[in-house]
C-alpha cells in the first residue's frame, strides 16, 4: 500500500560567522540555501509556505510585499522570487 513519507525541511544552520547579516535598507534573495523542503509526493510548487509574522522588513515576492497569511511555495524560492527587505 501507498505510504505518506515525512517531508523533509532544511534550513541554514551554518556558524555565526557564515551567517547572512542584512544592513538597514538592504534587500536579500530567500534561497533554497535558506529554506527547502521536499516530499516525495509533492512537487515544489506544491508545497506552502504561510507568512504568520515579520519584524524589521518585509517579505516579498517577485517585489511585491507579503502580508500576514500570505503564501509562497518551495518553487517560489527556488526560482528566487522571494526576498526579503529590511527596513
Amino acid at each position: 500500500t501507498p505510504q505518506n513519507d515525512a517531508p523533509f525541511i532544511g534550513t541554514f544552520t551554518g556558524s555565526a560567522a557564515n551567517r547572512t547579516y542584512i544592513r538597514q535598507g538592504e534587500t536579500i534573495t530567500i534561497g533554497s540555501d535558506r529554506l527547502y523542503t521536499t516530499d516525495p509526493e509533492t512537487s515544489a510548487s506544491g508545497i506552502t509556505y504561510t507568512l504568520t509574522a515579520q519584524t524589521q522588513g518585509n517579505l516579498r515576492r517577485n517585489g511585491t510585499n507579503l502580508a500576514i497569511n500570505g503564501t509562497f511555495t518551495q518553487q517560489d524560492i527556488n526560482e528566487g522570487r522571494i526576498t526579503f527587505a529590511h527596513n
